[in-house]
């Protein structure tokens, strides 16, 4: 199959649909194994290009492991989670600190230097999910407090004072909170 769509003398790059690389329905380590072979080819081919700046890279394994797989880096039996099995899972195949042998996405290598080392632990730390549970799709997303956010909060205080220190005037005639 075709990589591109040839339309109106135009020809189009397909976009892997929601991250399934090798169109079998599901997201998995074929998908990962596909992509992680254009990255080490340098391919130009945009087909692997999933978040769009133009570069066949590192990037873009992170793109598919975030946005597709919505997991975290680190996630490498792809459940969805980085924890302590994945951990378990890479110390197991004794790729930690190989130098010379050739290592994976899979196995640890989320630096790109096709070595599983310290760097490669120190960015999965970074990217903030070890042990972190996948949302429940049943859970809403609470949104953080932005300036809008906080002026609307200031905004109701500011009037629910105003309309106690009103209350406040009729009740007893006289303004309580003047100074």
């Amino acid at each position: 199959m075709s990589n591109f769509v040839h339309h109106f003398g135009l020809t189009i790059p397909i976009v892997p649909n929601m991250g399934d690389i090798d169109r079998d329905g599901e997201l998995g380590v074929d998908d990962v194994a596909m992509l992680e072979s254009a990255v080490s080819r340098n391919s130009l081919n945009p087909y692997f290009d999933l978040n769009g700046d133009e570069l066949v890279d590192i990037h873009d394994l992170h793109f598919w492991t975030k946005r597709h797989l919505q997991s975290y880096i680190g996630d490498v039996n792809l459940d969805g989670q980085f924890g302590t099995q994945d951990i378990i899972r890479l110390f197991r195949a004794n790729t930690y600190g190989e130098f010379g042998r050739y290592v994976s996405y899979l196995s640890g290598d989320w630096t790109g230097d096709g070595r599983f080392n310290s760097s490669d632990l120190v960015l999965a730390f970074q990217d903030g999910g070890y042990e972190l549970t996948v949302p429940d799709s049943h859970v809403k997303v609470v949104p953080e407090p932005t300036v809008s956010m906080l002026l609307t909060v200031l905004i109701v205080i500011a009037r629910v004072r105003e309309h106690k220190k009103d209350r406040a005037k009729r009740v007893t005639g006289t303004d309580v909170f003047a100074g």
